[in-house]
């Protein structure tokens, strides 16, 4: 699932990763996050499920990556602990990053799509209806009000979201305001002390990983 999903991101130009800074991270990261919701308790995540989704996905518009074939529910009844959405039948959980939470009433649908901004476009950063592509490594750019690529900036380097001085992705943005730096994550399974220092995952029980059934979460 992991090569699948991360060929089709990479064909529409989705730039998780800052321009291939991490050879492989896509995959690192979908493989993770594919273990644990398939291992969770009742989830939708059954291997005929998951062949569905891959075959459908090198067919998908790149806007529709979120498409029906790779939306999967469980069986968990309302109000039962939950860690991902695929494991409620309502398909809805009210764990946010990454934390459990218990299964939901099915979300409304939004009352009006996000317009994502292509490199380049004019951008307001006040504008909650629309905001530069995310996943193509794009930022709002206030000196110029358009859509520009982030610079990535290696450990030890400074760092500014706002002005588009992004850690890669092993790192994370650390220190006083106007001299944070990229500083290391944890490694995935490593020890932690808070959630902060994992980068993708959360810090559960000492380790950065995805919360399982029966968690404290944090």
């Amino acid at each position: 699932m992991a090569a699948v999903q991360c060929a089709k991101y990479e064909a529409c130009g989705y730039d998780y990763f800052l321009d291939g800074a991490l050879a492989g991270e896509c995959e690192r990261r979908v493989a993770a996050a594919c273990v644990a919701e398939t291992t969770a308790p009742q989830t939708g995540w059954t291997p005929s499920a998951i062949d569905a989704c891959n075959a459908a996905v090198p067919n998908l518009a790149c806007s529709a990556l979120d498409a029906s074939a790779c939306t999967f529910t469980g069986t968990l009844a309302l109000g039962s602990p939950c860690a991902f959405d695929g494991q409620c039948a309502s398909g809805s959980c009210s764990a946010s990053s990454l934390q459990c939470g218990s299964c939901q009433p099915p979300r409304p649908p939004p009352s009006k799509a996000v317009v994502l901004l292509e490199a380049g476009a004019e951008c307001d950063r006040s504008d909650v209806a629309s905001r530069c592509h995310p996943f193509k490594g794009l930022f709002c750019d206030a000196t110029t009000n358009t859509c520009a690529k982030v610079t990535p900036v290696p450990l030890g380097g400074a760092c500014d979201a706002s002005a588009g001085l992004v850690c890669q992705p092993k790192g994370r943005c650390a220190g006083p305001a106007g001299a944070r730096t990229c500083i290391a994550n944890v490694e995935f399974g490593g020890a932690c002390t808070t959630t902060q220092e994992c980068g993708f995952a959360l810090c559960v029980g000492g380790t950065c990983r995805f919360p399982e059934y029966g968690d404290t979460c944090p």
